[in-house]
């Protein structure tokens, strides 16, 4: 389960990082980027503590073909939001598998999109 789970969420950061070379600093992917970083980290470190290797990533920024628009990037964040959850739900419904505080809490719910786009706009040195 944590290699499926680990992929899932390398796609989810290759996928949006996509984007970003088409869309540099289109909101909200820089941060969703970031965020998906994360729950890779995060992934990683149960295996570590489990003393197994994580796998490397099949997912590229190049798996992905680019979108035409923004709009269409962001519906497709929307679609792959909406599977990350479909993923996910069967897992947090077993009672068999032990809670991982790293990734998840006893309250976990599978997550809603959280794409909305904004207008994209560059990002500059201000904004830090």
């Amino acid at each position: 389960m944590l290699g499926l789970a680990v992929q899932e969420e390398y796609k989810a950061r290759y996928l949006y990082a996509s984007v970003l070379e088409d869309f540099p600093g289109a909101i909200p992917f820089a941060a969703i980027v970031e965020s998906e970083m994360r729950h890779v980290e995060a992934l990683q470190t149960l295996f570590t503590r489990r003393q197994m290797t994580p796998p490397t990533s099949v997912w590229t920024p190049g798996s992905f073909p680019p979108y035409a628009t923004l709009a269409l990037a962001c519906a497709g964040g929307v679609t792959a939001e909406t599977e990350d959850a479909a993923f996910y739900t069967p897992y947090l419904q077993r009672t068999d598998l032990p809670r991982m505080s790293a990734t998840s809490s006893p309250t976990c719910r599978p997550r809603r999109s959280r794409i909305t786009c904004l207008p994209s706009r560059a990002v500059s040195s201000e904004d830090s």
